[in-house]
Formats: structure tokens, sequence, C-alpha cells
């Protein structure tokens, strides 16, 4: 169904550049969810009101919501937070796509929503009761159209039943369902049936440590928080060509004791920025990663530093500049088992950047114009 994949792409490329402080209303979404091996909180409402007046022109951002607006029926400005939660089967050997739900609340009715959804759907959908909560479930294909003639999945279906093989498929199926006036969960249907057990009671909820990471940063505007399987630095392997020499046991040994990572793009009063947090399984690991991570950017400073100076150095280009803006903002903190890392940038900046990204493009210079007569003249002479 188009419009329902229309909002889901427009709520998700809003979270990339979208978050005010997380209130019990956001905290208690994200503590219902089921459990989660990842979650991204989005605080739409200060994204909308606060981040983006302050880097794109009132008049384009206007007429992009009310474009928006006309594709999905939903106005952006009216949601208060988005909160995405994601889960994996865990067989390597198998890999399928996540399942995942995408919660959204704001001033609109849910109810309505879905009864837009079900009409454009043309009967191409069926419902199912799960407790107190009725269930809609969409057919779709990966051009978001509804199928035809395919057989009714179930609530109850595993997610191994039927196994994919592509692991970045779109899902065939999607399940949405009102929490309550003001809030929908739309996503596959493994995820949103547990999502409605787990508010019931039933079921695993995600670990607390999870929300209170994704919570952590304050001025967040988005803000991801992941459990990280047991072994990420097999990913670093490309098995090809030489071997590269800051991929060691060590450094593996490392990668791998990180179990939890946080990032979050922030927004201060004068500044956006970036921060990340690594728990690591030891203190010890933590300050080590810390170390490194100060090792790597005092070299990449003195490059820099080399680059700028003497007289035969070149020039640094714009893109070396905002480099070294950020590297002179890095934080480097450890605490127990938890190194931060934050930089940031003028709020000025990110607006041109916008601005050069976003307009129209730069006009070549105008060739010069040889003057036919004065070349003759100067033959004649």
């Amino acid at each position: 169904m188009k419009n329902l994949i229309a909002l889901l792409l427009l709520l998700l490329a809003s979270s990339v550049v979208s978050a005010q402080v997380p209130d019990a209303a956001a905290r208690e979404a994200l503590a219902s969810l089921p459990e989660s091996q990842g979650v991204l909180f989005v605080n739409a409402r200060r994204i909308t009101n606060e981040a983006l007046p302050r880097v794109v022109p009132a008049a384009r951002l206007r007429a992009a919501f009310d474009d928006a607006k006309k594709q999905t029926t939903i106005d952006l400005r009216e949601i208060e937070f988005v909160v995405v939660g994601a889960r994996f089967d865990g067989d390597a050997a198998r890999p399928n796509a996540p399942d995942f739900g995408v919660l959204i609340r704001g001033g609109f009715n849910a109810d309505a929503m879905l009864s837009f959804f079900r009409m454009g759907a043309q009967g191409k959908f069926r419902e199912e009761r799960r407790g107190a909560k009725t269930i809609t479930i969409f057919q779709i294909d990966s051009d978001g159209e509804a199928k035809k003639g395919a057989a009714p999945a179930s609530p109850e279906a595993s997610p191994s039943a039927s196994p994919k093989t592509d692991p970045f498929a779109l899902p065939t199926d999607l399940a949405a369902v009102s929490l309550d006036a003001n809030s929908v969960l739309v996503g596959t249907i493994p995820y949103v049936t547990s999502a409605v057990d787990a508010r019931d009671g039933g079921g695993t909820r995600i670990k607390s440590e999870l929300v209170d990471l994704a919570l952590r940063d304050t001025d967040a505007l988005v803000s991801l928080a992941a459990t990280l399987p047991a072994s990420v630095s097999k990913y670093l392997d490309s098995g090809k060509g030489s071997p590269n020499m800051l991929v060691n046991d060590e450094m593996k040994r490392l990668l791998d004791s990180v179990r939890h990572a946080q990032a979050s793009l922030n927004m201060t009063p004068a500044r956006f920025g970036f921060q990340t947090v690594l728990r690591a399984d030891t203190p010890e690991d933590a300050r080590a990663i810390s170390g490194l991570v100060s090792v790597g950017v005092n070299s990449l400073t003195e490059e820099l530093a080399k680059k700028s100076g003497g007289r035969k150095a070149l020039r640094l280009t714009a893109g070396d500049r905002r480099m070294l803006e950020l590297i002179r903002s890095l934080t480097n903190v450890v605490a127990d088992r938890d190194v931060t890392l934050g930089v940031g940038v003028s709020q000025g900046t990110v607006a041109g950047f916008v601005s050069d990204m976003t307009g129209p493009p730069a006009k070549a210079p105008a060739k010069p114009v040889r003057r036919a007569r004065a070349a003759g003249a100067r033959r004649k002479a």
C-alpha cells in the first residue's frame, strides 16, 4: 500500500535530522517495546519546531511539510516522537531481515489514520484479535501495492517459517494497531504481536539498560542504542589483499569487548553535535579504547597541521577545515565501563552545509569574450 509505505519512509527520513528532553510518555513508549537488540528514539516535535527552522529556510520547510501532508494526510508537525525497535533471529547461517516496529505518537487520531489506510488498501487486508486489540494486516509487495490473491497471513506465524533469500528484502506483510487514541504501531507481524503482548503483561520486554542508553543524551534530537553481537570483529576481515596493519588481535579483542553502544545527534542553543557511548566489558577495556581514540585523533591533527603549515604547504580545503573544527571540539571521557565521545559544530556551519546541499548549483564563471576588432588591430600594427 503506497500511502502506508510513504508515511513510514517520511517518518524515518525526518528522524535523520530529527528530537527535546524525553518525557515520561517517551520513556514509557520505549519501555513497553518487546525484547529488541536495537532501538531508535526521535523527538520529532523538537526537530520540526526547533532544529529544522535553524538550518532550513522557513518557506522551503513549510512547502516540504505541506507536500508530505498531501501524500499521507498526516501533518508531520503534529508528531511528538517516533520510536523504532528491531530484533534479529541470530541465525548467521540463514540471515533474515530483522523484525521491527515503528511507534508513532502525536496530535492525530490513530483509529482514523488506520481507517484511512484500510480504505486505501481496497480490501487487501485482514484483521486479527490479539487480547483487547485489533491488529490490521496489510498484504503488500516490494512496490508497496496490495498483493492480489495472496493467502492471508497469521500473526502467529514464526519469522523463520518462511525464510527470505534476501536478508534486505522488504516484508511482504505489515501489521498495524492503534495503541491508544494518539499512538499507532506499524511493523512486521511478529514484532507487532509481541508488542501487544508485552503491553498486556505477556512476553519479554526490552531491557531497561537499552532504554536508559537510548535516553542518555538529554540534548538528543535522534538517539540510537543497540546490543552488539559477540563477535563484531569478524566483519573487519575482508579476506582480500594484504592484511590491514590496524586490524590486529588486540584491536579485535577491544572491539568485541564493546557490548552496548549508543549514538545520538544533539542540539544545544549554539551548536549541533554527535555523541557516542561505548560500553565495554571492563573498565580496563574502556580506558584502552579511549587511549586508542586519542592516539588516532592526535595523528590526524598532526597531518592537518602539516598540510596547513610551511611555505610550500597545500591550502586546507573546506572539508579539511570542517574536519579540523570537529577534531578540536572532541571530548573523550571514561567513566567505569563507558567511553563517551562527543563532537560539535556551530549551527551556522550546519546551515551553510545544508544550503550548499539543497540550494541551486553555482553558476560557472563566464568565459572571457575575445574582441575580434582589437585582435585584428594588433595584427595590423
